[in-house]
């Protein structure tokens, strides 16, 4: 069953969170060419993200997942989990990215953009916009998963690694008690497929890295787009 996403629908980006790195880059991409029409190069109302460039969102994320993780030590479940100032203001912020991502204050039609962090902002993200779609990366690797220094230090986040693992009361090395980028990504999947159903898209890295046009040309017909040029 398909999602179609055609020039005259209302706002329905598309979030893609997943590890930097070439494949998550060759996807983008793709979208971003299969989003032009006639002659157009590039559709204005199909904005694309580089991981290479900041980005509106990722300063979005710059500025309140500190507060965020340390009221909810994850991703929030529910806009209620988080402290109602700071939901309002996350709010208002989310308005002023998009318009800064789209350089316009009335966003329409297709445009995504790809910010691993904004998996922390599902439940903002789907009351704002509720036709959003999600493409989910997920990765086996710790190292590629949580590049090193994007949320080390921050309130109850740890970093993914072998020597965070501390031993049981069974001797067995369990890890620490805290936040991690696949704990992180679990919650949000939860999350996700209970609210977005088929506007949610999954795939593996070592998947997209081994037929990375076979994968994205299933999430392309998934979307209703046609394939690039």
């Amino acid at each position: 069953m398909k999602t179609p996403v055609t020039e005259n629908d209302p706002i329905s980006p598309i979030f893609i969170v997943g590890p930097e790195g070439a494949q998550t880059e060759f996807l983008i991409n793709r979208l971003h060419r299969a989003g032009s029409w006639g002659s157009t190069q590039s559709d204005p109302i199909f904005s694309a993200h580089s991981f290479d460039k900041p980005n509106p969102f990722d300063k979005l994320c710059d500025r309140f997942l500190p507060a965020l993780l340390e009221q909810n030590a994850g991703p929030a479940d529910t806009v209620n989990d988080v402290d109602p100032e700071l939901g309002q203001r996350l709010r208002e912020a989310i308005v002023l990215a998009t318009a800064a991502h789209l350089r316009s204050a009335s966003p329409a039609g297709r445009w995504m953009v790809g910010c691993h962090r904004l998996l922390f902002f599902l439940p903002f993200l789907v009351e704002r916009y509720p036709n959003m779609i999600l493409v989910q990366l997920l990765c086996d690797d710790p190292d590629a998963l949580a590049p090193a220094g994007l949320l080390t230090g921050l309130p109850g986040w740890r970093q993914e690694r072998d020597d965070d693992r501390r031993p049981d009361a069974d001797g067995a090395n369990a890890p620490a008690p805290a936040q991690s980028w696949a704990q992180a990504h679990a919650e949000a999947a939860a999350f996700a497929r209970a609210t977005l159903g088929l506007r949610h898209h999954v795939f593996r890295m070592d998947e997209l890295s081994a037929n990375p046009d076979a994968c994205s040309s299933r999430l392309l017909d998934a979307l209703g787009l046609p394939e690039p040029p």
